[in-house]
């Protein structure tokens, strides 16, 4: 699942719209998100993790190994 996916994904689901998200991540207008979510290249990471924090979501990198290690990414400081 690529990151445009998860996040229309998580809007669908919390029923958001490109301009509550767009407000929640500070753009001015909702184009704003819709251009990101519509290209066709990966997103940058730095824009990921904003949307996702916006989403109220966490972005959680768990180890394949049998230790089973967590890392969770920071809560974004307003």
């Amino acid at each position: 699942m690529r990151e445009r996916e998860i996040i229309n994904e998580i809007m669908r689901k919390r029923n958001f719209t490109y301009a509550t998200l767009s407000d929640k991540c500070g753009y001015s207008t909702a184009s704003g998100i819709s251009n990101k979510l519509s290209r066709p290249n990966s997103m940058r990471l730095d824009t990921f993790l904003k949307m996702l924090n916006a989403l109220d979501c966490e972005l959680v990198i768990r180890s394949k190994l049998t230790d089973k290690s967590e890392w969770k990414t920071p809560a974004e400081e307003n």
